[in-house]
């Protein structure tokens, strides 16, 4: 418990650490109203039991008098008075529930918003390699398992070992023995039960995050990849990988529901050996105690105590189940999200060239693939371009000009500045990207334009202005709702060309001084490819600089320099002057 205690307070900011400690003094102002409700059982077990106390017993006779009741008067409002006690008890319980709650899954907000957060911060290189599915799951799915299977178990372990701890001290003052005659029926068999339980389920936890990864990415390539999976038939290979990590599932889940809803059962039992001790205690042991009133004593606190303890077992499994979800959350390490409206530290101009200046850059020392840029230059205005077939390192190329990656040796600068991470935020600025794959939103055509603009501040003119140059007009035309328009999920309302022509307006609205057209035409159809690259043509005619990869080399035509790489080096630098 120690250890969850310090690996929770670690990820907690010092607001939220605040918010603890408050939800733990609620715990304990509910524990002593959890008591008080207890407590009052006595008296009333001891005036049924005997309706002489109510003027034999000095207290309870001064406050009768004092309120001047009959005794049958009295002993309604005897009753009355229990009855609303636990009614205010159960509403203070909801009210403490709604505030450890709010704070609990307020967290898991947070921390979803900080790993994402974080997700933006980090370096592409990071990234390379990790899983869609897994990065989702833990962004979206993972900070509510927290929330809810480590937070919450937290806070209610600490609740009923307060609630506990109370109600054994008040009941010390009433009996010893019999407070030591229940923890030794009810401690040891819980403390067994989780001993040997704690390393299965934490097995068992682990086990389930990795096959509920598998089971996200079977999902996700099977909706990606619908067209794919019935042209080759494949749609039930991948649902007989989907039942096969699925019955794993339902194989952990068995194991785990069988865990937890043992222990209660093995409560039942303890129970009732209580009532069997302290049957024994008051016959054999102490014959002066109203075995009656010890049997209601024992069995308010075992009414309390028992499913406290239940809850105590069954929570902190939760915690060990979940225990891997400490690696993941504590990577949302309280990143600040980048302040656009602040400038950047450095900026950079861009008026003449970019110049590569022995670039050498690589992904692993160990590795033989290198990608080698002695000397490049690309000129403000021309249309660059860079071809070689896949693999031969065009990415990394691009890659290294948006200051994605940085080189191992060497440098890349603009205008002879070189480009750096305090700058290169000034240098986005002037950069649109078109690639193959179109970024496009579930949302209007005016906001994938203007993306990332309020609809406040976007620029009806230039937004018209800039479809225009990128030939969207005809398609705004056909659309009912014209700008308004929803494109759909990644575009589906959108053929190829629209999407590459989408693309091209947005980086006009942006005013970017230069275009990467990144294997942007592959995939469509000589007629479209020729009249983008029309389109592209008179952009650059009004000054606008394209550099284009491709992997087909009858696209060099359109191009001022021709950059041809294979294995990461540079084979021919061709221009249209010397053919």
């Amino acid at each position: 418990m120690r250890k969850f205690y310090s690996q929770l307070f670690q990820i907690l900011d010092s607001k939220q650490k605040r918010q603890a400690r408050f939800s733990v003094f609620l715990i304990l102002i509910g524990g002593i109203i959890d008591v008080i409700g207890l407590s009052i059982v006595l008296p009333v077990l001891a005036v049924a039991n005997d309706p002489d106390l109510i003027n034999s017993n000095s207290f309870i006779f001064g406050v009768k008098t004092a309120l001047g009741l009959s005794d049958s008067g009295f002993l309604q409002l005897f009753f009355l008075s229990l009855v609303l006690v636990f009614v205010v008890r159960a509403w203070v319980y909801v009210a403490i529930k709604v505030s450890l709650s709010r704070f609990s899954y307020g967290i898991s907000a947070n921390k979803s918003v900080e790993l994402l957060v974080n997700f933006f911060n980090s370096e592409l290189l990071e990234n390379k390699g990790k899983q869609t599915s897994d990065i989702v799951r833990d962004i979206v799915i993972n900070t509510q398992h927290f929330s809810s299977f480590v937070i919450m178990p937290f806070l209610l372990v600490v609740s009923e070992f307060v609630i506990i701890t109370i109600l054994l001290t008040a009941l010390l003052f009433y009996d010893p023995l019999l407070v030591g005659l229940v923890f030794l029926v009810v401690f040891p068999s819980a403390s067994v039960f989780y001993f040997l339980s704690k390393r299965k389920v934490t097995n068992i936890g682990n086990s389930r995050n990795i096959v509920h990864s598998k089971v996200t990415d079977i999902v996700l390539r099977g909706v990606a990849g619908l067209v794919e999976m019935k042209l080759f038939r494949e749609e039930n290979s991948l649902l007989s990988y989907l039942e096969k990590e699925q019955r794993k599932l339902v194989d952990l889940n068995v194991k785990k529901a069988v865990l937890v809803d043992l222990f209660p059962k093995l409560m039942e039992v303890t129970a009732v050996l209580g009532i069997v001790a302290v049957f024994f205690y008051a016959t054999f042991i102490d014959t002066s105690n109203n075995l009656l009133i010890l049997l209601g004593v024992f069995g308010a606190a075992s009414y309390r105590i028992i499913p406290s303890i239940n809850k105590i077992v069954a929570n902190l499994l939760f915690l060990r189940e979940y225990s891997f979800l400490f690696d993941i959350i504590s990577k949302a390490d309280g990143q600040k999200r980048v302040n656009h409206s602040v400038a950047a530290k450095d900026t950079i101009s861009f008026n003449k060239a970019i110049q590569f200046h022995e670039v050498e850059f690589y992904f692993d020392k160990s590795s033989d693939f290198k990608t080698v840029l002695p000397e490049l230059e690309i000129k403000k205005g021309s249309v660059f371009g860079v071809v070689g077939e896949s693999g031969s390192g065009k990415t990394t190329l691009i890659n290294l000009l948006l200051g994605f990656y940085y080189p191992k040796s060497g440098k890349v600068a603009i205008d002879g500045k070189e480009l750096s991470i305090d700058n290169r935020r000034s240098w986005w600025d002037q950069i649109g990207f078109v690639r193959q794959d179109v970024f496009i939103i579930n949302e209007s055509l005016k906001k994938n334009v203007c993306f990332g603009i309020k609809d406040s501040d976007i620029d009806m003119e230039k937004l018209r202005s800039s479809c225009e140059q990128a030939q969207l007009n005809s398609l705004i035309e056909r659309f009912p709702n014209g700008l308004d328009e929803s494109l759909g999920e990644n575009g589906n309302k959108l053929s190829g060309g629209q999407k590459q022509r989408v693309a091209i307006a947005r980086s006009l609205y942006k005013n970017s001084e230069i275009l990467v057209f990144d294997e942007a035409t592959s995939g469509l159809d000589s007629k479209t490819e020729a009249e983008i690259f029309a389109t592209l043509m008179q952009l650059n005619d009004q000054g606008l600089t394209i550099v284009l990869i491709t992997h087909n080399p009858a696209n060099i035509k359109y191009c001022d320099h021709v950059l041809e790489l294979a294995d990461g080096k540079i084979k021919v630098i061709d221009t249209k002057e010397n053919g």
